[in-house]
């Protein structure tokens, strides 16, 4: 699963304050058989790999096939890391040779072939470039963006096999194309490609949405058919506020008359004229056990960052009617940005997903400022209620009061160890070493 996090600048505030001396990054690996419910620091995992200063923390993650891949932009690097004996295990499997183009700012893997942003590459002395897509293995090419200052690559999936013709296909997102209107992309592993002329495209709907901040694409989220989903954190929305954002809903014949299915909003009744980012992370889980996956929503910017993450029913999605999300989790403390970061992963082994939600925002009760918590809510929805409030709620929570640590900003769930159950692995900014 990807996220996007929404990073706001503190006047006034030392370097320290700012969290400017906490550069490094650490990987914690929590494995789902030695998940308990409560709570505990997210730092009390069984393996760690700790990153170099140089190597910054704006990592990306993916596990796929028992393989943790991760993007290390600040150096231009894609690593590969394995689970042997309970320790982490790996090396460097792709480099750029030029960290500008932030080569590993996006990741993922799907049948044999790993997918690299590079949203930098080209970057010219007006800012950022047109991107670039690297393709690794099984006819491995590179597909590079079109549209200056583009940021082509700044999200990249893996989909599967969307239209029946038993080769997968793959997506990538360039969310300042057009004004930052935004741009998503679909390819085919069958038609190799040098750039994104030949590519589906799909594109946002008016200035500064960001459309393609986040995108997930699965065979069976609306119905039988090939889908995606696509968020747009900046968009009006339907009540007009400025940042609102929108998801929308697409299959294969949506993308070619570029008019989607579905678009969902998030704003509950009652709730705060604010920026909502509704859109910028999503995630698709099983949650009530009908077989049908649920839509989940991040929003960190709902009632003032508290943040929220919007639950919308797989029956729901495949219904003929107007819908809206069924369930909302909401934020413990102000500022907190629950929802910026969202995964799915059958932790305990019933069967179910428990849907992990990222708040990296979240303060400290003494005051200890962006300690972040990672959530975790457990199935089945039947024992929710439609309104769940982090910090009451959740089945367990990874949280310690360490300034800056920021947990939950990223994190990636997946079975990486090879027993059935899914794995958490968290990233956490630490002090420069």
């Amino acid at each position: 699963m990807h996220a996007v996090a929404l990073i706001v600048g503190l006047a006034g505030c030392t370097d320290e304050e700012a969290g400017t001396s906490f550069p490094a990054a650490d990987l914690v690996l929590h494995l789902g058989a030695a998940f308990v419910s409560g709570e505990r620091s997210p730092q009390d995992g069984q393996s760690l790999v700790e990153g170099a200063t140089a190597d910054e923390h704006d990592w990306s993650l993916a596990i796929r096939e028992a393989t943790l891949l991760v993007g290390v932009p600040a150096a231009g690097e894609v690593r590969r890391y394995t689970v042997a004996e309970g320790d982490f295990d790996g090396g460097v499997v792709a480099a750029s040779g030029d960290p500008r183009e932030r080569y590993g700012a996006a990741v993922d893997a799907g049948e044999g072939r790993v997918l690299v942003g590079a949203p930098d590459h080209d970057i010219g002395p007006d800012g950022p470039g047109a991107g670039l897509v690297d393709r690794l293995g099984g006819g491995a090419v590179q597909v590079t963006g079109t549209v200056t200052q583009g940021r082509f690559g700044s999200v990249v999936a893996a989909c599967g096999d969307l239209d029946g013709d038993g080769v997968g296909e793959w997506a990538a997102t360039a969310p300042w194309e057009g004004d930052i209107a935004g741009a998503v992309y679909l390819g085919a592993y069958s038609a190799p490609a040098v750039d994104t002329s030949s590519l589906r495209r799909i594109a946002g709907s008016a200035a500064g949405h960001r459309f393609g901040a986040a995108v997930l694409c699965s065979a069976k989220l609306i119905g039988d058919s090939a889908t995606m989903a696509v968020g747009a954190p900046f968009a009006p929305g339907d009540g007009n506020v400025d940042a609102e954002g929108e998801v929308t809903l697409w299959n294969l014949d949506d993308i070619d008359a570029n008019k989607p299915s579905w678009t969902l909003h998030g704003r509950a009744a009652g709730e705060q004229d604010t920026p909502e980012y509704f859109g910028a992370a999503l995630a698709a889980c099983e949650l009530d056990g009908d077989g049908l996956p649920e839509l989940v929503v991040g929003a960190p910017g709902t009632s003032a960052g508290l943040g929220a993450a919007y639950v919308f029913l797989g029956s729901d999605l495949r219904g003929g009617a107007a819908f809206a999300a069924r369930y909302i989790v909401r934020g413990a403390s102000s500022d907190a940005r629950l929802g910026s970061a969202l995964g799915c992963g059958d932790l305990d082994g019933d069967g179910l997903d428990e849907l992990v939600v990222g708040a990296p925002g979240e303060n400290a009760a003494d005051g200890t400022r962006q300690v972040g918590a990672i959530y975790v809510f457990r199935g089945p929805l039947s024992a929710w209620n439609a309104q769940v409030f982090a910090g009451v709620d959740e089945w367990a929570v990874l949280r310690e009061d360490r300034a800056f640590l920021e947990a939950g900003k990223r994190f990636v769930v997946g079975d990486l160890d090879g027993d059935g159950l899914s794995d958490l692995v968290t990233l956490l900014r630490q002090r420069a070493r």
